[in-house]
């Protein structure tokens, strides 16, 4: 089940979780929350952010952080890519 995350669309009298955002686990056949279960304010469902890991395995910042990247060329023969 995915995490979805969700913030308050007006403004939220008091300490409540939603003023800042907040995340809960649903299933992707629930229909998104249309008020927030602690204070009943209208809330939206937000992008969240995802890292897929691609950027920080790239050559340029593999070097920067000191590794080395071979790749296999052949048999028993690898070449120096970073």
């Amino acid at each position: 089940m995915p995490i979805y995350h969700y913030k308050a669309t007006e403004k939220v009298k008091g300490k409540c979780r939603c003023k800042d955002g907040f995340d809960i686990l649903q299933s992707m056949s629930e229909k998104p929350l249309k008020k927030c279960p602690e204070c009943g304010v209208k809330i939206k469902k937000v992008p969240s952010k995802f890292s897929g890991g691609v950027a920080l395995l790239s050559d340029g910042n593999l070097r920067d952080k000191g590794f080395t990247k071979l790749v296999k060329k052949d048999k028993g023969v690898y070449e120096k890519t970073t």
